[in-house]
């Protein structure tokens, strides 16, 4: 805490929230790419709360990458996170304020 805002969760800035305590977490994600399963590493996803599961989108990009992107928030802590994968494995992740 700094003061009455909450800056740090586990060591990490919380994205998704203005200060407050979230009271929802992402804490799995899942990836079924026909037979195959990809799974987002925990520490990829342990700092992201309030998810909205109205925006999530995958898409399928050159070279067989695959993109998962989501708008999440809690109204004044809104961000977006895109994952990248490629060959069923987990590449990159990528988060950004969106205002």
């Amino acid at each position: 805490k700094d003061g009455k805002f909450i800056r740090r969760i586990d060591g990490k800035k919380p994205y998704g929230v203005d200060g407050g305590l979230p009271n929802t977490a992402i804490t799995a994600i899942q990836i079924i790419v026909g037979e195959a399963i990809i799974d987002m590493p925990k520490n990829e996803l342990d700092d992201l709360f309030q998810p909205s599961f109205v925006t999530p989108a995958v898409n399928i990009g050159e070279k067989g990458r695959i993109y998962l992107t989501m708008s999440n928030s809690d109204g004044a802590g809104s961000y977006e996170v895109g994952f990248v994968m490629k060959d069923r494995k987990f590449l990159k992740r990528y988060v950004f304020y969106s205002f």
